[in-house]
């Protein structure tokens, strides 16, 4: 009879222990999965219901509040996912973003359909009638930057000035962050949000992290910012550089002296936070980008450029 020595047995616990202990992992990620694609499911049918029963809708107050909140629904299911990414697999991640991007779609061209802009009419205005009386429309392509009065958010920095200013990925993850009143300040945001708002940065250089939808920046002057997304806003901005990272095309309005490159922040955990975000790594609009002031196709905006390659600076935590 041939005797097995006590420390083959001993490895062979051992490593059934591991793997014991793996397969339990792997159940629970697999587990969290299902959890997440059925409360994924759940919720897009209610949203894809809600926007159904919006036909049957005809009094515009109550429309209205159906749209908001519906879209309030959709940036909920948003921050789901982007605090679900680090266990979700890179098919369910892209499968759910595609999601919430159609149903943004829909709810834009329902809102469009159902809740057309009211026109604006100025006949029979009588001579004594004061000049600033007469309330203008806003023109249809504006940029819709929220006031900073309404805006909604979950972490941020305002007030600061001559200070280094640093939020950590658990901080950031699946959060609505705003920056306003800053001078003279560096901002590192190490991390995945959801949308990021500026407003009034003097002075300021801010590093950040990819943004899994929107950046909106209005009031900032001689600064440097540097940010992937999907989508970027710029409004009453002058003198600023940005190193960018973006999916759709820049819009600028108001601004000048603003100049563009791409993004070359890097920090350690960059590629995973790409992931996170769902924005895709291979594409950047960085040199696109459209100037809501100005109107000739065939001619280059004057108020922004692209920065020249032995003019950009190399950006690092």
């Amino acid at each position: 009879m041939i005797q097995i020595p006590d420390s083959l047995v001993k490895r062979n616990e051992e490593r059934a222990e591991r793997l014991g202990r793996k397969k339990e992992e792997a159940g629970e990620e697999e587990n969290l999965t299902e959890v997440f694609r059925e409360t994924f499911r759940t919720k897009q049918t209610e949203i894809e219901s809600a926007l159904d029963s919006a036909e049957k809708i005809r009094d515009r107050q109550e429309l209205a509040e159906r749209f908001n909140t519906i879209l309030k629904d959709i940036q909920s299911l948003n921050k789901y996912v982007s605090t679900s990414a680090l266990f979700l697999i890179p098919y369910d991640l892209r499968m759910s973003k595609t999601v919430l991007q159609e149903l943004q779609e829909r709810v834009n061209q329902a809102e469009n359909r159902l809740l057309p802009k009211r026109k604006f009419g100025f006949s029979k205005i009588t001579h004594e009638k004061k000049k600033e009386e007469i309330i203008y429309p806003k023109r249809v392509d504006q940029v819709d930057i929220p006031k900073r009065e309404e805006l909604i958010f979950d972490t941020g920095f305002g007030n600061r000035t001559g200070e280094v200013l640093t939020l950590s990925e658990e901080e950031l993850l699946g959060k609505d962050v705003v920056l306003t009143k800053l001078q003279n300040c560096v901002v590192y945001l190490l991390g995945t949000c959801s949308t990021l708002h500026l407003s009034q940065i003097n002075g300021c250089r801010l590093l950040c992290g990819p943004v899994s939808t929107s950046v909106f920046i209005e009031g900032c002057k001689n600064s440097l910012i540097s940010v992937a997304c999907q989508q970027l806003r710029v409004h009453q901005t002058v003198s600023t550089d940005f190193y960018i990272h973006v999916t759709t095309k820049a819009i600028i309005e108001d601004s000048n002296d603003v100049k563009f490159a791409p993004y070359t922040f890097s920090y350690s955990n960059l590629v995973k936070d790409f992931h996170i975000s769902g924005l895709d790594p291979h594409t950047n609009n960085w040199d696109k980008v459209d100037d809501f002031n100005w109107l000739v196709n065939n001619k280059q905006s004057p108020n922004w450029r692209i920065i020249e390659e032995n003019e950009r600076v190399k950006l690092t935590s």
